[in-house]
């Protein structure tokens, strides 16, 4: 009976000791091992917008479609666009018009100078001899006088030839290409020659179309998202851990992740960042600590987590709940 007894205690003892050392491994290991189930599967969402109004003229993709980087999405009416472009391209031709006149208008204002100069320097030369003439009693001071005047008068046109070319070139402007007129007729075309080019609307990379209730016959607005394409080349794991456990997680650690959907299969990760403010920091509405009604509450800070890429059996879906357990041992 005794010994019943004592082989009972050591059993106990026994099992006791072994419950020990199983709670210290597991605490060990939580502590080694951190892992969350606030966390949810992310990806780069691409927001399409078009980029001018316009009816829609047609749609080549369906919700959920795996598309291609360049694959045509949809197309805008271009009917509009086109004659903006051929407007653009009338406007260019003339100014180029225009800067020939103005050139032309200038060449001609300069020989009408050339030949206003040559003029004043005739007359300052008759003034010359007449004045000479005078004194020598050849001419009549009336005559002299009369040379004078044309100096004068020949000053005067040669003045306001000089003013016309000056506002011929003030017209003008830089001449060639360099013209501003010439120039903004270019940069009309060539923003007409753009704005057609985004009638069509092709995928940015590659992934799946979601969001998407466009029809044939809609009406788009510019720089307004119709619907998105989910880029697929990376996916990653927002996981919202206690700041307890961020003493230990370092970028660059090995991570498992589970995702609800796909239970009971592990996903291989590695940390891939860091928060440097908790989720709170950046809500619209912090919470307030007023004094004398101050609760301490954990916060959380999140730390991403890096998926490599998952089969065609196991495909990734944005938000989906998922667990994550970082190996902080290394």
């Amino acid at each position: 009976m005794i010994a019943t007894l004592v082989k009972h205690k050591k059993i106990i003892g026994l099992l006791g000791i072994a419950l020990f050392i199983f709670i210290v491994i597991y605490w060990r290991y939580e502590v080694i091992h951190p892992s969350t189930d606030d966390a949810y599967v992310q990806a780069n969402i691409v927001n399409i917008a078009p980029q001018v109004s316009g009816f829609v003229q047609g749609v080549f993709v369906q919700n959920h479609q795996a598309v291609k980087t360049g694959d045509l999405l949809l197309t805008i009416d271009p009917a509009p666009f086109t004659i903006a472009l051929q407007q653009a391209q009338a406007e260019y031709a003339l100014a180029k018009q225009k800067m020939a006149a103005d050139q032309d208008a200038v060449d001609t204002a300069n020989a009408v100078l050339m030949q206003r100069q040559a003029e004043l320097v005739n007359a300052k030369l008759n003034s010359n001899r007449a004045i000479k003439l005078a004194q020598q009693g050849v001419l009549s001071r009336q005559a002299a006088d009369d040379a004078k005047a044309r100096i004068i008068t020949a000053q005067a046109t040669f003045d306001a030839a000089s003013a016309q070319l000056k506002q011929a070139q003030d017209i003008l402007g830089q001449a060639g290409q360099d013209n501003a007129t010439l120039k903004q007729a270019e940069a009309a075309v060539e923003l007409a020659k753009l704005n057609l080019t985004y009638t069509k609307i092709v995928a940015p990379a590659n992934g799946k179309v979601e969001n998407l209730s466009l029809r044939k016959g809609s009406v788009v607005t510019a720089n307004t998202a119709v619907f998105a394409v989910i880029d697929d080349s990376q996916w990653w794991v927002d996981a919202n851990y206690n700041e307890n456990d961020l003493h230990r997680i370092r970028v660059g650690q090995k991570a498992h992740v589970v995702i609800d959907m796909y239970s009971g299969k592990d996903f291989p990760g590695v940390v891939e960042s860091i928060s440097t403010g908790s989720g709170a920091s950046f809500s619209l509405l912090p919470p307030e600590n007023a004094t004398g009604n101050w609760v301490k509450v954990t916060q959380r800070f999140s730390v991403r987590v890096r998926l490599y890429p998952a089969s065609i059996h196991t495909p990734f879906r944005v938000g989906a709940s998922a667990t994550v357990t970082i190996n902080t041992s290394h």
